[in-house]
């Protein structure tokens, strides 16, 4: 079984697909309408628009997302990276002073 892909590009895609998809059926939906083409026309004009309007918004959506998740992930990064150099730095000052005692312990200084 395929494993199915996540992220931003995922998401995209699949909006594009269902925005894609509702424009496709308005438009079908529209054209087999018992009305005057010039009517037809303005309102497969309006739904796209509408339509146009929606996935503008929620590509606007996607991209604050998207910011939010890159502070939370550079935060983390942060933070990771300072746990890592406040462990290195007690290493350092743990072994510094065990090399000290053995160093006075093997040359009596």
């Amino acid at each position: 079984m395929a494993e199915k892909k996540s992220g931003i590009g995922s998401v995209i895609k699949d909006t594009l697909l269902v925005a894609g998809g509702a424009v496709a059926g308005i438009v079908g939906g529209l054209l087999f309408a018992p009305q005057s083409g010039e009517k037809t026309r303005r309102q497969i004009a309006r739904k796209i628009e509408d339509t146009k309007d929606q996935v503008v918004e929620l590509g606007d959506d996607m991209k604050e997302k998207a910011i939010d998740v890159s502070r939370d992930v550079k935060k983390k990064i942060e933070s990771g990276t300072d746990y890592v150099v406040e462990k290195k730095d007690a290493l350092v000052d743990t072994f510094s002073g065990k090399i000290g005692d053995l160093k006075k312990k093997f040359t009596g200084k």
